[in-house]
């Protein structure tokens, strides 16, 4: 893998962290404020459990439809890249991060 995408993932991985944390805290005051009505901070841990297990499935699924060819995990790396910069901008839409 280019040292380039290496360092594309290495830094979408440690937005997505700082991104659903700010996110489970907003969902933690919402819930505050509406009296736990929505459980908003529990659906938001399921949905990010949820994305984890989809994006390694996903990923994983693209490397291997490379076979034992080349570019394999460069593939599954620029997946990993383009799935959680579109889940940055999912949190950014409904957790005002």
């Amino acid at each position: 893998m280019s040292a380039c995408l290496q360092q594309r993932l290495s830094k979408a991985e440690a937005e997505l962290v700082l991104g659903e944390n700010k996110a489970a805290a907003a969902m933690r005051e919402l819930d505050q404020i509406t009296g736990n009505r929505y459980r908003a901070r529990l659906a938001f841990s399921q949905s990010s459990r949820a994305f984890k297990t989809y994006l390694d499935k996903q990923c994983r699924w693209v490397a291997s439809s490379y076979a034992s060819g080349n570019g394999a995990d460069q593939a599954q790396a620029g997946c990993r890249v383009d799935l959680i910069e579109q889940r940055l901008s999912q949190l950014t839409a409904h957790a005002g991060n």
